[in-house]
C-alpha cells in the first residue's frame, strides 16, 4: 500500500476539518494542518527519486516496458532531484539525494532479481500512481511550496 494508505487520513482529516470548524475552530484548524501533513510526506514518498516508494514504483512499471533501460532511468530520476534541488536551492532536497546514491548504486541487484509484470497490470499500476500523486499534490496545497 505504501503511500496510497494515507489517502484516507488526509480526507479524513479535511472533511472533519470543514464540519467541525464552526463549533471547535482549534479542532478544524489542527485537522486541516494533520491533512496537509499527511498530504505533504506522502506526496515526498511519491516522488521518483531513489530509494523512496514512488521511483520503486516507477522502475517497476518501467522495467515492464523497458527491462534493459531501467538502471539508467534511476540515475536520470536522481539527476533529475538534484537538479530541482539546484535550481529550488533546497539544502534539503540535495542533501537527500546525495544520501541516496549508495543506494542507487546498490540498486541494480534489486533489478536483476525482478520479475516483469504484464503490460496491462503495468499500465494499471502507472495510472494509480499518477492519481495517488495527484491527489496528494492537490491536498499540500501552497504549503509543499513553501517547503521546497
Amino acid at each position: 500500500m505504501g503511500p496510497a494508505i494515507g489517502l484516507a487520513p488526509m480526507t479524513l482529516s479535511f472533511v472533519l476539518s470543514n464540519a467541525l470548524y464552526d463549533q471547535t475552530p482549534q479542532l478544524g484548524d489542527f485537522l486541516w494542518t494533520l491533512g496537509k501533513v499527511i498530504a505533504i510526506l506522502n506526496f515526498f514518498n511519491l516522488l521518483p527519486f531513489w530509494p523512496l516508494d514512488g521511483s520503486k514504483c516507477l522502475l517497476l512499471v518501467f522495467h515492464t516496458f523497458f527491462p534493459s533501460q531501467t538502471q539508467n532511468l534511476s540515475y536520470v530520476m536522481s539527476g533529475a532531484a538534484l537538479a530541482a534541488g539546484l535550481y529550488l536551492q533546497s539544502i534539503f532536497l540535495i542533501l537527500f539525494v546525495l544520501i541516496s546514491v549508495r543506494g542507487l548504486l546498490r540498486s541494480g541487484t534489486f533489478l536483476k532479481i525482478q520479475h516483469k509484470m504484464s503490460k496491462g497490470r503495468a499500465v494499471l499500476c502507472f495510472a494509480c500512481y499518477i492519481a495517488t500523486l495527484a491527489a496528494f499534490l492537490m491536498g499540500s496545497g501552497n504549503l509543499l511550496y513553501a517547503i521546497l
